[in-house]
C-alpha cells in the first residue's frame, strides 16, 4: 500500500520536481510537507486539494486505502 506522501514523491519524480519547486508553485510550506514525510502529520484537505490542482491528479490519489 502506497503510502499518501509516497504518491506525493512519485508525482514530484515523474516530474522532476523538488519540495523547494513544490513550495514554489503552491504556498504549501516545507514544515507541512517535512511533517508528512515523517508521519508526524497528516496534511490538511485544503492542502491536499491545492496539491491535487497542481498536479492535476484527483485528490483521491492522496488518500490511503484502509
Amino acid at each position: 500500500e502506497m503510502q499518501s506522501y509516497e504518491v506525493l514523491r512519485r508525482l514530484m519524480y515523474e516530474r522532476n520536481m523538488r519540495k523547494a519547486d513544490v513550495i514554489r508553485a503552491t504556498g504549501v510550506t516545507r514544515p507541512v510537507l517535512v511533517d508528512w514525510e515523517h508521519g508526524r502529520r497528516e496534511p490538511s484537505l485544503k492542502t491536499l486539494r491545492i496539491l491535487a490542482n497542481y498536479f492535476g491528479v484527483p485528490v483521491t490519489a492522496f488518500l490511503k486505502e484502509e
